[in-house]
């Protein structure tokens, strides 16, 4: 499963909605809360958001893929990645009309608001 930036980019969270996982008690709950409010705050820090700006956590589509994957639009291509190009070296290469898919590429993703 490939799950880009255009994905990523679809998923952030508010500081109302940081504030509802902060007070969700669980060990998974507080993890995620104390990581989220570090970013936040070196967002806020270094001036890339202001403070009621959501921000955006690039790895949750991912781990969100993992629990409830019926939430995500997902299209089947043969990946692979350019290792010989000048200009694409290291870039991920998708063809949508292969034969035989060797991954999904997460489109975009319905998130509950």
């Amino acid at each position: 499963m490939q799950v880009g930036l255009g994905v990523y980019n679809q998923v952030t969270v508010s500081p109302a909605q940081l504030e509802t996982i902060e007070e969700t008690a669980s060990p998974a709950t507080r993890l995620l809360a104390e990581a989220a409010a570090y970013l936040r705050d070196a967002y806020i820090g270094t001036g890339r958001i202001g403070p009621e700006e959501r921000v955006r956590y690039n790895d949750m589509p991912a781990v969100g893929y993992v629990i409830s994957p019926k939430l995500f639009t997902v299209r089947p291509a043969l990946v692979r990645i350019e290792t010989q190009g000048e200009l694409t070296r290291g870039r991920t290469v998708a063809d949508w009309e292969a034969r035989e898919p060797n991954a999904g590429i997460c489109l975009e993703v319905d998130p509950p608001v």
